[in-house]
Formats: C-alpha cells, structure tokens, sequence
C-alpha cells in the first residue's frame, strides 16, 4: 500500500508454491492464519484493517479475483509460446490449485 493507492506486488508473490509444495502453510499469513483452508471472513477483515482498508475494499478484490482467475489460467496454459510440458504443468498442477483456492474464499465469503 502507498498513500491513497495500492500497489500491485512484485511478480516473485505470482508463483504457485501449491504446485510444487503440496499442503504447506502459507509463507505470510492472512490475517493470522496460515493455512489456506482455514482463512475466514474475519481474518480477510483482519487483514484489511492491517493495511488501512476497508473490508469492503478486500471482499471487492476478492470478488474480482475468484471470478477472473479461473479463466486466466486456462488462458495463461494455452499461450502457444509455452512449451507443452509448461501447459501441462499449469492444467495439472496450478489449474486445481486455483480452482481449491477460489473455493476457500466463496466460502469464506459466503458465496
């Protein structure tokens, strides 16, 4: 966050360490819960009070994100210019991770 802005954060936090690590907890928690299964509305709430924002403002961007993401990586896998195993890779390991995760947060939000 930068004052009266947010900030997208470096591309290093894009990578799925889901995919290569399975059911390890979270390096940064969510409002203090580590484990991706067990984040909750009030930890999200939590978080957006940490960064100076209103829950509405992260639900908002949850929103946004669980219905843009699963289209994404189907995109994201069949760029021609990845090589098929790296298109196999994203189908097989990142694609269900995504799916789980956006669960987790309807879920958590009650959608």
């Amino acid at each position: 966050m930068h004052p009266g802005r947010a900030q997208v954060a470096p591309f290093y936090d894009l990578l799925c360490v889901e995919a290569y690590l399975p059911r390890q907890p979270m390096a940064m928690s969510i409002g203090g819960e580590n484990k991706p299964g067990r984040v909750e509305a009030r930890h999200w709430d939590a978080l957006a009070a940490a960064a100076g924002v209103t829950p509405r403002a992260v639900r908002g961007t949850l929103l946004e994100m669980i219905e843009k993401l699963p289209t994404a990586i189907v995109v994201a896998a069949a760029d021609a210019q990845l090589l098929r195993t790296e298109q196999d890779f994203l189908h097989a390991r990142v694609q269900p991770v995504i799916e789980e995760r956006v669960a987790f947060v309807k879920a958590a939000l009650g959608r």
